[in-house]
């Protein structure tokens, strides 16, 4: 079985999000730093079969790792972990932003519009739930990953949770990708100094406003 595959299995069982999504919803997103070289060279060093991106937006980052995937033929899913509903910052500062439709962001729908218009349908899988809920349900049903990219909450003690719950869930030799070490956002430089204290400030390494650590 395909990593896709059993990620499918486990998060939609014999669902398809895909399937039949109508022609209306238009693909658009923003790349933000999204292509950036450290994704693809994380990849081509750890090799992972499975990713999990904690905070997927409009799907930009996502899409990114997957046609580097397709690209190579690797076995490779990747696992989308958001609510789709925007974050604080979102809500409070960039409302717009979440294009609301019926009371309520449409995110989601954008995100799986960019992911069918980018032809990356059989590596990316979405799991619409909060990061702890996911972190929580990845664990009790033994899921691991090789790379993890976190982009979820910026507010302080969100960061450094997201940080620790899927540090736990990386194999030894994986790497955990970060976003947003900026003055911007001071809530994440402070948990991310707090999770290198914590492990002993393990292998770091820097490229513009994201940081990789490799798990040792």
């Amino acid at each position: 079985m395909t990593a896709y595959s059993e990620l499918m299995a486990l998060i939609h069982g014999e669902s398809d999000p895909y399937m039949n999504f109508p022609d209306s919803w238009k693909g658009h997103y923003n790349t933000d730093g999204s292509e950036r070289p450290i994704f693809r060279n994380t990849m081509d060093r750890v090799k992972p079969r499975i990713i999990i991106e904690v905070g997927t937006f409009l799907g930009g980052s996502a899409i990114h790792m997957a046609l580097h995937a397709k690209a190579n033929g690797w076995d490779c899913a990747i696992l989308c972990v958001d609510t789709w509903l925007g974050g604080v910052d979102h809500w409070l500062r960039a409302r717009e932003k979440l294009r609301p439709q019926f009371g309520r962001p449409s995110l989601y729908y954008h995100f799986i519009a960019n992911v069918i218009e980018a032809g990356v349908q059989g590596y990316i899988v979405p799991f619409t739930l909060d990061s702890m809920a996911a972190a929580r349900f990845l664990k009790a049903s033994g899921t691991r990953c090789q790379l993890v990219y976190v982009d979820g909450s910026h507010e302080e003690g969100d960061v450094i949770s997201d940080y620790n719950a899927y540090w736990e869930l990386l194999d030894p030799g994986g790497a955990m990708l970060v976003d947003d070490l900026t003055n911007h956002f001071p809530g994440v430089l402070h948990d991310w100094r707090l999770f290198l204290e914590h492990h002993g400030y393990p292998q770091v390494e820097i490229e513009g406003e994201k940081g990789l650590m490799l798990k040792p």
